[in-house]
């Protein structure tokens, strides 16, 4: 799936939003949505540049 910046920055005000409200189950699932985008962007990168894709190894780690 291909992710826009509005994609990306309506994940990081619904995380900002319900984390001021409290809802920290549903700050910390807009979070992972925003950690899911920024993988697939590195993904999408890696193949356009024929390196790994440890970036986004690295911030599925991050997510766990």
């Amino acid at each position: 799936m291909f992710y826009t910046k509005q994609d990306f920055a309506t994940a990081a005000i619904d995380a900002v939003t319900a984390f001021n409200n409290g809802d920290i189950v549903e700050a910390d699932a807009a979070h992972k949505r925003m950690d899911e985008m920024l993988c697939e962007a590195a993904n999408r990168k890696a193949v356009r540049t024929v390196n790994d894709d440890s970036d986004c190894i690295f911030l599925r780690r991050q997510a766990e």
